[in-house]
């Protein structure tokens, strides 16, 4: 998990437009320097709440700007190797705004799909190959197969790591 300290600090995005705030959200690209693992997500610019107010049958909305600046993933792995590399080696990066939140989410499978993000890989050498993308499922309908991921894989390469950070 995710420091506090790491928690609690900006964002280093990068690409971002003067006039954010005039949009809903933005999909993002989170890159392993270290690895060159990825990360496709989306994060919504503006928390909206709905409060109830007494003596009426509509509730009040609230907008307010969301925590976008400190944002790093609610990807579990993703923050796991934040712990575990450090927010250094990792590169943020918003690759679109959009005006609407649909218009958000639909970016954001579309590229998930394009990138094929449950299928892609990357070939360490000869004897070991992992995901190139930290993501495992699209929109919670769509997950990468158990099989395709077995725990050895995993385990061998957190070893491969760790070595070539010792050799640095």
């Amino acid at each position: 998990m995710i420091s506090k300290e790491v928690k609690k600090a900006l964002t280093p995005w990068t690409n971002v437009p003067k006039n954010i705030l005039d949009y809903q959200g933005f999909v993002y690209l989170i890159t392993n320097k270290i690895t060159d693992e990825k990360y496709i997500g989306r994060k919504y610019l503006v928390a909206v709440r709905k409060k109830k107010v007494a003596g009426k049958k509509r509730k009040l909305v609230e907008r307010k700007e969301s925590d976008w600046k400190k944002y790093k993933s609610s990807s579990k792995r993703v923050q796991e190797a934040i712990h575990k590399f450090g927010l250094d080696n990792f590169e943020f990066k918003i690759l679109e705004c959009y005006k609407t939140r649909g218009e958000t989410n639909f970016a954001e499978t579309e590229l998930l799909f394009k990138k094929e993000v449950l299928k892609k890989r990357i070939r360490i050498n000869e004897k070991l190959e992992i995901y190139e993308w930290y993501n495992d499922n699209i929109i919670s309908r769509y997950f990468r197969k158990k099989s395709d991921a077995p725990e050895r894989y995993i385990l061998n390469y957190n070893r491969y790591i760790i070595n070539e950070l010792k050799k640095l």
